[in-house]
């Protein structure tokens, strides 16, 4: 659709970065998201977030976790 407008000059421009994420932080973000609601779990909202820190810390058990994300925009100009 952007191609076929009148802003002809078009880039995208993508940004690499990284997210540094801890067992405590990312349980956060998981409750601040649609599909991970704290009333989701109801009287089970204890066991998950035990299941949870056991899984995550089996696999790195500093409790630290470090993602490389990439953010894009497409720019256009006439």
């Amino acid at each position: 659709m952007l191609a076929q407008s009148k802003f002809v000059q078009q880039k995208t421009f993508d940004l690499t970065f990284e997210k540094t994420w801890t067992v405590d932080s990312y349980l956060g973000y998981l409750y601040s998201t649609a599909f991970a609601l704290p009333s989701f779990f109801g009287s089970d909202r204890e066991k998950f977030e035990a299941d949870l820190k056991e899984s995550l810390l089996a696999v790195e058990p500093s409790g630290h976790f470090t993602e490389e994300l990439t953010a894009s925009a497409l720019v256009a100009w006439k």
